[in-house]
């Protein structure tokens, strides 16, 4: 899938989900990560042989992603879904400055940024799991979870975008409270 329907899918998803816009904005960033992290020399034959293993393996994401639920933002008093960017970065500055980051609230906020950002990598390998293969959930080597619905960068993967993310965002403004 490319990398403009990862960002409008996941945080369509995302938003019909939490409703939260900078819950989504960190879900986008997450989810072109398997694929920024591989490079971006997309024509070399090295490449080409690893795209899709190692950083599109779901594994690691899920052990981030519950690991994250050991530190849940509802242990701190304010409502991390109520927060915006200028808040949450003035309270993770401020906890870094005061060297007390391993506090409770320090690592809640953390957890929130990382638990939404791997939210995005994750529904990066789903989404491409709808184009190609991507490695089992086993082993990273081998590519076996396959949807196969359209191809990469096909008119059907961008209706496919569309027509979902259209749904969604269209429930979530006009259907729901």
């Amino acid at each position: 899938m490319k990398w403009i329907n990862h960002k409008i899918l996941t945080g369509s998803i995302v938003f019909f989900l939490t409703g939260n816009p900078l819950s989504t904005c960190i879900a986008i960033a997450g989810s072109i990560f398997p694929d920024a992290i591989e490079g971006f020399n997309f024509s070399s034959p090295q490449w080409k042989k690893r795209h899709r293993t190692y950083s599109h393996w779901i594994t690691p994401y899920l052990i981030i992603l519950f690991t994250c639920l050991l530190f849940p933002p509802y242990f701190y008093p304010i409502h991390l879904n109520s927060l915006n960017l200028s808040q949450l970065s003035s309270l993770l500055f401020t906890a870094i400055e005061k060297n007390k980051i391993l506090t409770l609230p320090a690592l809640s906020i953390l957890s929130y940024i990382l638990f939404f950002f791997t939210s995005g990598a994750i529904l990066h390998i789903l989404e491409d799991a709808l184009t190609g293969k991507v490695p089992s959930p086993v082993h990273p080597k081998k590519r076996t979870l396959s949807f196969k619905l359209f191809t990469t960068g096909s008119f059907q993967e961008y209706c496919f975008t569309l027509f979902t993310s259209g749904l969604l965002l269209f429930v979530k403004i006009f259907l729901t409270n």
